[in-house]
């Protein structure tokens, strides 16, 4: 008798690793894009609380919107280029807009400057 594997095992081996690589290859990309977008988010989040501390050193009394450059110049953000994880685009261009609302301020990411 001679030693290996039949045709049929073999095909039935590819057959079991294309189900595999049919069912994991989209979890696994959805589970990337999920994270770019919790990325996104936690970074606007930080963008939000530069803008806070922003408003609070300059007496409440802050301006509509705040550039990121404006905030990274006056040190309320690290002077390095944040990315979308996403879409790979740099928020450098983007500006913060403050709305007081009474006591209250409400803060927005927005994708152009002020």
């Amino acid at each position: 008798m001679k030693k290996g594997f039949t045709l049929v095992e073999l095909l039935g081996v590819i057959v079991v690793l294309g189900i595999l690589g049919a069912v994991s290859v989209p979890t696994v990309t959805s589970i990337i894009n999920n994270n770019a977008d919790n990325i996104d988010k936690a970074q606007e989040k930080m963008i939000i609380s530069a803008a806070r501390s922003y408003v609070t050193s300059n007496g409440f009394n802050p301006p509509n919107c705040v550039n990121i450059s404006t905030l990274k110049q006056e040190g309320y953000l690290d002077d390095i280029s944040i990315k979308s994880a996403k879409t790979e685009t740099s928020f450098d261009d983007y500006s913060v807009a403050i709305t007081k609302n009474g006591d209250n301020f409400t803060y927005a990411v927005q994708d152009h400057s002020c």
